[in-house]
């Protein structure tokens, strides 16, 4: 496994991918346009194109979650070896 500070790099650099970005556009207004092109009583594709909707939504939060507990990481340790708590523990 990946450690977080490692995750958190990887996530930062997909998060700020101007393709990435571009993808997760494009899919959500496909999504919303199929959305409005539905008719009136197609509540079946009306819950599919909302759940595909949530999706998107969901795997950005999560890579954004993975991004922000990177940085949290890389602070945390960044405070450890200020406060000399690494270079002792390396002694070891």
């Amino acid at each position: 496994m990946i450690d977080p500070i490692n995750r958190g790099q990887s996530a930062h650099q997909i998060i700020h991918n101007p393709l990435f970005i571009e993808a997760f556009e494009e899919l959500r207004a496909v999504y919303i346009g199929l959305l409005e092109s539905l008719p009136a009583k197609d509540d079946l594709g009306r819950f599919r194109y909302t759940e595909a909707l949530k999706q998107v939504k969901f795997v950005k939060a999560h890579l954004e979650s993975v991004l922000a507990q990177g940085n949290l990481a890389a602070d945390e340790a960044k405070l450890a070896e200020e406060k000399g708590v690494l270079s002792f523990i390396r002694k070891f």
